[in-house]
């Protein structure tokens, strides 16, 4: 189950020192990321990861968290129970990109990502440029995230500003974090700008983490297209479709 918590009040404080483990647990992961994610797919980054500590409730929660890495992630999704003392409880930040005609563009992920296949909010992991004064700033990381994946500036005057509009906190204790921008073109435009960068990506050589873009109709009409996918999609988005403050009318 994953619960919508509304306002823009939210404070993601970040500990100053990465997350210790112990030395068992360290070689446990260091052995999962060298004999079997990068024998399975040498592309794999181990970058950085925010994981949630504590939350602090309230009328302007704080949410402190710790960096990990990437392989402390994998392994802890793969091999830690729930309540493990050290398993890793993702906080992001997802652009919520909502088009002139009413409808939230995700992505489907490509097959060099940990989530092949899957319905996702463009986003990804936090890094340290997207901490500010010891707290973690969503709208630098969407920023950030949304010109590398989409080609889109924030910048640019396609959007129109970019302000967090609430967050989701799901049963693992992870949490997305949703940034509200909205478009003035159609889904339909919006995609063809989106995939004309992809394009660009793959003719220089890279790989795109996002395979194509979709448009989510927002509402009920949106619950029931994610429900006839046969794909696996953020449980997040249930709550982006609904919640009050991302609707565009």
């Amino acid at each position: 189950m994953v619960k919508w918590h509304s306002g823009s009040s939210l404070r993601i404080a970040v500990d100053p020192e990465p997350w210790g483990v112990p030395n068992d647990l360290a070689s446990s992961i260091n052995g999962y990321w060298d004999h079997t994610v990068t024998v399975a797919d040498p592309s794999f980054f181990r970058g950085p990861v925010l994981t949630v500590q504590t939350i602090e409730p309230g009328c302007s929660p704080t949410i402190h968290t710790v960096f990990t890495d990437y392989a402390h992630y994998l392994y802890s999704r793969d091999h830690l129970a729930w309540d493990h003392p050290y398993r890793v409880r993702v906080i992001f930040a997802a652009a919520c990109l909502l088009t002139a005609d009413g409808c939230l563009l995700a992505a489907r992920m490509g097959r060099h990502t940990t989530r092949p296949g899957w319905i996702q909010a463009v986003g990804g992991s936090a890094v340290a440029d997207d901490v500010v004064d010891g707290f973690f700033d969503p709208v630098r990381s969407v920023r950030r995230e949304l010109a590398e994946e989409t080609g889109l500036d924030l910048g640019g005057g396609a959007m129109r500003g970019a302000t967090v509009a609430g967050w989701t906190l799901d049963a693992n204790g992870s949490v997305s974090v949703a940034v509200r921008i909205d478009l003035d073109a159609t889904a339909a435009t919006a995609i063809t700008m989106i995939e004309y960068h992809l394009q660009r990506m793959r003719r220089a050589g890279e790989v795109p983490e996002l395979a194509e873009v979709v448009a989510i109709p927002l509402g009920r009409k949106g619950l029931q297209w994610l429900q006839r996918q046969p794909v696996s999609q953020g449980r997040y988005l249930r709550g982006y479709l609904t919640a009050p403050e991302l609707q565009r009318f």
